[in-house]
C-alpha cells in the first residue's frame, strides 16, 4: 500500500522517517495515553509521569531544529505527531503543541541565539514545558484586545496583568514551566 505522504513528492527516505514516526507515536498512544485518557479528563490533570515518557520518546523535539536538540522534522513531522497524540487525548496534544509550537516556535522565530540555546534545548528534551500566556477575561484569546501592558525599564515591568487559566495541568504547576511567552501591549 502506498503512503499518503507520497503525493507530497518527498524523498523516499523522508517518507520512511515520517511513517516510522507515525507508527511509533501510534503505538505509544495506544499503550500509554488511551488507557488513562478518561482518568486524566476526570482529574483535569496530565500526569508528570506521562510527560516524562513523552520526553523520553523525543516528542518534545519533533518540531524543533536539530541545532537546539530537536529532531528537525518540522511542521510535517509535528502534524503527524499531533494527529496521533490527539487520537489518544486532545489535552495531551494541546500541552505538547503549546510547549513546542506556541512557546518553542515563538522563541525559535523571534528569540536571540542565547534564548534559543537556553530554552529550546530544554524544551526539545522535555526538561522545560513551555507555555503561552494570552487568554484574559475581557479579551479571550484575541491578541488585539489584551489589556496586560508592559513598560521597558532595563527589563520589562508588567504594569497590569489579568491572565486566566482554563484547565490545570500537573506539568504546568510547581515551577515546571520556567518560561512563558507573555503577550502584552507595549504602546508600539
Amino acid at each position: 500500500m502506498r503512503s499518503p505522504l507520497e503525493f507530497l513528492n518527498l524523498p523516499k527516505e523522508k517518507i520512511e522517517v515520517l511513517e516510522d514516526l507515525r507508527a511509533m507515536v501510534r503505538e505509544f498512544v495506544n499503550r500509554e495515553i488511551r488507557p488513562i485518557s478518561r482518568e486524566m479528563e476526570k482529574r483535569e490533570e496530565i500526569p508528570r509521569e506521562l510527560i516524562k515518557k513523552m520526553a523520553e520518546q523525543g516528542f518534545f523535539g519533533i518540531l524543533l531544529p536539530e541545532e537546539y536538540g530537536g529532531a528537525g522534522l518540522g511542521e510535517l513531522g509535528n502534524v503527524i505527531l499531533q494527529e496521533e497524540i490527539t487520537r489518544g487525548d486532545a489535552s495531551v496534544a494541546v500541552l505538547l503543541g503549546a510547549s513546542t509550537g506556541l512557546c518553542g516556535g515563538a522563541i525559535n522565530i523571534a528569540g536571540n541565539k542565547e534564548q534559543k540555546e537556553k530554552y529550546l534545548t530544554k524544551i526539545a528534551t522535555g526538561e522545560y514545558i513551555g507555555c503561552f500566556a494570552l487568554t484574559e477575561p475581557n479579551a479571550g484569546s484575541d491578541a488585539q484586545h489584551i489589556e496586560t501592558t508592559a513598560v521597558k525599564k532595563g527589563t520589562v515591568d508588567l504594569k497590569r496583568s489579568s491572565f486566566m487559566y482554563q484547565r490545570k495541568y500537573s506539568g504546568y504547576s510547581g515551577g515546571f514551566a520556567p518560561t512563558t511567552d507573555l503577550w502584552v501591549h507595549t504602546g508600539v
